[in-house]
């Protein structure tokens, strides 16, 4: 009898659909609202009971459920009478105008499960925005929504949901006690102790003692909700930015000829694994298009809001996938992580139940997968990866570890047909230039023939050669065609467009295909700039740096990524290598010819050839197995100009090395410090990054020893460094400090602000670091000051002199527990990305 009187209840409320007994309406009309309870029907056992467990069908549960296709970013919870007319309205108004899409109760149709969406909507938001307003408490429903929205907060992973509270004409004070005599919450609580169950008062009054302890927005009567309308707005992109925001889409090649069709199908293949969790292989030779198709998946769900969270990890030829598994933790948790090899797992596991996208691209080692996907078991139900290979038994290993419920897709990538490759070539040839009706005769032809001879439907094919070929006469297109008639692999396809270069611009596109991929583009400008004042006649760099590199770009053979680091496609760094040896073996005694060296046998062969070796520009130790060299053995290689020495021991005279040495990287070296006669009169990157052993860079008692030309100093983790010298005021020209994770540095020398050069100083985890020098406050031109870490540091400057920060526009001091004063009332900052301490 219970059971069906409270059915007639709700069945009455269901049709009336108009105010209740305590003054509210049907959700439908009134607010965005939790799912109904028993309303003013008479109260039975079953309600009671029902009451102690009211928790939004148990968030904890929902959270490790599939996030089905999210509709709505954020969910408002607010009683309609106070606030909807005079704020709501207009706050959802400027929500959708910056696109984001709030849950409102127009968004539910008719026929639908009201109460279900209403409460998949508090599920599977990320920002939850609760209004207190006066006559808030007199909603049992608004209270509800309250108590499961904080425990949405509470066993959500690693913050991954956010409740924001405005308090409306309210003081947060009010929420804490809201049954005292005085609270505009009173009289609503003393209707509601008459009906509601001893329980469900006390979890009401919790959640609204919990939220009063939320940092929020408090507004009065009277003041401009336009500004508490651009606050909210604003604190909502700084929480759901990373979901939906532009600066996480891949850059996808234009126009992307054919992509469209191929989206749409591969689109459905994801569609059709459902619930389950998916994996998607793309397979195929290179340049065929593979990451492109990445890209285009990966984009599309930056904005459809149906992944909670997604990682875009670019893997190709690297060894070790730390950095790589940072960005990971990142991108997924949100986190930053010193000591990966010991807790990656362990952080991987927050993400159980976490519906989530993880794009593995140019993945050739199953290693390389379990270390950055290490229990694919425990990703969210409706989860995808998407890996590309050039290697189909790669992908067909990861996916046969994969559980049988998970749902598998291998697409292998095809060339573009005749129409799409004629199409995309045309368009590079051209740059979409409309042809006369002549040089259409003369052209097509000769196009025709590039495409269905040369390039084999390979979208990168028909882009380099297209660029190549943009602006050159007939003959030129005629000879291309004829010197690779008979042999047109993608090598020598590609080869056309290096050959065409001047012999500066060759030597730069070595440079990058052969050591500076992954190189910041600052970076390598200044070395060719410095590389411009070499008299040698060996060393032929372009002294237009910044033309000759936009020649590369336009002809698509370098790039530079979002992140400002020098890239190119893995088939053109391989055919920059292959020219590189041509050069070496067949124009070596040449004047004027260079090499670079990565291969660790012709490194061992080189060394020992007194001819060849001065012929040497660029050497690479990297991942080489002999780790130990005599000094003398470097005595020919007097050209050197790049020098990557990363892990090596050399020992003996150091005065035998280069004088023309201009970017030396030496990470993890075993130096206690810089030798004195290491030439570095022309250096102008210097990278120890990983040096455990190096206690200083160089003695103060010999100025002559200081690279005064050096530009950018790398010193991360270089845990022994106690110290940098006082002769580092000599570094006038430095732009670029890094002293990241120096746990014994306890001082910075006084000098550092004669630097005014400085534009960017990262102190991040100098955890022993006390205090700032006050001459950084002649940094004028300092751009980024990161101390994220530093928890010893207090105050950030302890002078009102100067003005620092006319020119800052990051700060970041995450975890910098001590730092409490920023800055004294002189200083200037005009952030455009700031962290706080805390």
């Amino acid at each position: 009898m219970y059971l069906f009187l409270g059915f007639i209840c709700k069945w009455i409320a269901w049709v009336c659909g108009g105010f209740r007994g305590d003054g509210e309406q049907h959700p439908n009309q009134a607010h965005s609202s939790l799912y109904t309870d028993h309303g003013d029907c008479p109260r039975t056992p079953e309600d009671a009971e029902s009451d102690d467990v009211h928790n939004l069908g148990s968030p904890a549960v929902h959270l490790h459920r599939v996030l089905q296709q999210t509709k709505y970013d954020i969910f408002i919870n607010h009683r309609g009478p106070d606030t909807k007319l005079t704020f709501v309205t207009h706050l959802q108004e400027g929500l959708k105008e910056k696109q984001y899409t709030p849950f409102v109760d127009k968004s539910l149709g008719e026929g639908k499960q009201v109460f279900e969406e209403i409460e998949a909507a508090i599920r599977d938001t990320r920002v939850h925005l609760a209004i207190f307003s006066p006559g808030y408490a007199e909603s049992k429903y608004c209270l509800d929504e309250l108590v499961s929205m904080l425990e949405c907060r509470r066993k959500s992973p690693n913050g991954a949901v956010t409740l924001v509270p405005v308090f409306y004409d309210v003081k947060p004070q009010a929420l804490r006690r809201p049954d005292l005599p005085g609270s505009p919450f009173w009289h609503a609580f003393q209707q509601k102790k008459l009906r509601y169950s001893d329980q469900r008062i006390s979890a009401w009054k919790k959640a609204l003692h919990d939220a009063a302890d939320i940092k929020g927005f408090e507004f009065k009567i009277g003041e401009d909700t336009n500004e508490l309308k651009k606050k909210i707005i604003n604190r909502v992109q700084e929480l759901i930015a990373p979901r939906s925001g532009q600066s996480r889409k891949q850059s996808v090649p234009s126009p992307n000829v054919g992509g469209e069709v191929l989206l749409k199908e591969t689109l459905r293949r994801l569609e059709e694994m459902g619930d389950n969790v998916g994996i998607l292989g793309i397979c195929g030779m290179g340049g065929i298009g593979k990451t492109t198709l990445a890209q285009e998946v990966y984009n599309h769900y930056s904005t459809g809001g149906k992944f909670l969270y997604q990682t875009f990890l670019k893997i190709g030829d690297i060894k070790d996938t730390s950095h790589l598994r940072k960005q990971a933790l990142r991108d997924l948790l949100n986190k930053k992580e010193k000591n990966l090899d010991e807790r990656y797992v362990n952080h991987f596991e927050g993400l159980a139940g976490v519906k989530v996208l993880v794009v593995l691209d140019d993945i050739s080692n199953v290693e390389h997968f379990k270390e950055l996907v290490p229990n694919m078991k425990k990703l969210g139900v409706g989860s995808r990866i998407i890996l590309t290979s050039r290697e189909r038994d790669t992908m067909r290993a990861i996916m046969s570890e994969a559980p049988s419920r998970f749902g598998s897709y291998l697409h292998e990538m095809k060339p573009l047909e005749a129409t799409d490759s004629f199409n995309l070539f045309w368009f590079h040839a051209f740059h979409d230039r409309e042809l006369s009706k002549a040089e259409d005769e003369m052209f097509r032809p000769l196009a025709l023939m590039v495409v269905n001879n040369l390039c084999g439907g390979l979208p990168l094919a028909l882009k380099v050669i297209g660029q190549h070929l943009y602006g050159k006469p007939q003959e030129v297109w005629r000879e291309a065609t004829m010197s690779l008639k008979d042999r047109p692999d993608i090598i020598n396809v590609l080869s056309i467009s290096y050959k065409g270069l001047k012999e500066q611009n060759k030597m730069m596109f070595l440079d990058v295909s052969c050591q500076m991929v992954g190189l910041l583009e600052e970076d390598a400008i200044d070395i060719w700039k410095s590389c411009g004042s070499c008299k040698s006649r060996y060393c032929m760099t372009s002294k237009m740096v910044h033309d000759s590199l936009q020649i590369l770009k336009d002809k698509s053979l370098v790039e530079v990524d979002k992140d400002r680091r020098m890239t190119m496609h893995d088939l053109l760094r391989e055919m920059g290598k292959k020219m590189d040896e041509v050069d070496k073996i067949g124009s070596l005694k040449k004047e004027g010819h260079w090499c670079h060296l990565w291969d660790p046998l012709l490194v061992k062969y080189y060394l020992t050839d007194d001819e060849g070796s001065k012929e040497v520009r660029g050497l690479s130790l990297v991942g080489a197995k002999q780790t130990d060299f005599a000094g003398l053995e470097f005595k020919m290689m007097s050209e050197i100009h790049l020098m990557q020495l990363d892990g090596a021991r050399i020992e003996g005279d150091f005065s035998l090395l280069s004088k023309k040495i201009r970017w030396l990287q030496w990470r993890s070296s075993f130096l206690r410090e810089l030798p004195p006669r290491l030439h570095m009169q022309v250096l102008v990157i210097l990278d120890l990054s990983n040096s455990y052993s190096l206690a200083r860079l160089w003695s103060d008692d010999d100025a002559q020893a200081v690279p005064s030309l050096l530009r950018v100093l790398l010193l991360q983790n270089c845990t022994a460094l106690e110290e940098l010298p006082e002769t580092i005021k000599l570094l006038t020209m430095l732009r670029i400090l890094n002293v990241h994770g120096c746990k014994r540095l306890k001082l910075l020398p006084g000098c550092l602000g004669d630097l005014q050069g400085l534009q960017e100083l990262n102190l991040n985890e100098c955890e022993n670091l006390e205090r700032l020098p006050e001459g950084m406050v002649k940094l004028s031109n300092l751009k980024a000051l990161s101390l994220d870490g530093c928890s010893k540091i207090a105050t950030l400057f302890s002078t009102e002199d100067g003005e620092l920060g006319a020119n800052l526009i990051k700060f970041s001091a995450l975890c910098a527990s001590s730092l409490t004063k920023l800055s004294g009332p002189s200083i200037h900052l005009h952030l455009e990305k700031a962290s706080p301490a805390g």
